[in-house]
């Protein structure tokens, strides 16, 4: 299972994953003030299905990187940080794609 994490300026979106199969989704506004114990007061699922040890986070909010690393810590979750400059199959068409 794999959470992953869509952090916007505006909303989060998170999708647990079994392979390429979506199981569930939901959306949270984002804070970009949040603490680490507001985030993950904030994050679970809302039907109660505990968070998968696997996440993968992309994010235009920078303020929030570590905040983001400190839940994932707390967790006990290995978190993959995805940016711009990370390598895969896709092509970035954004002139800045950080």
């Amino acid at each position: 299972m794999f959470l992953s994490i869509d952090q916007g300026n505006t909303r989060t979106k998170f999708g647990i994953f079994a392979g390429t199969e979506l199981r569930q989704s939901w959306i949270i506004a984002t804070d970009k003030q949040a603490t680490s114990a507001e985030l993950a007061a904030r994050i679970a699922p809302p039907d109660g299905t505990p968070l998968p040890q696997c996440w993968g986070l992309c994010s235009v909010v920078p303020e929030q990187h570590a905040v983001w690393q400190q839940v994932a810590a707390a967790a006990s979750a290995s978190l993959t940080m995805l940016t711009g400059n990370t390598p895969t199959a896709l092509r970035n068409g954004y002139a800045t794609p950080q």
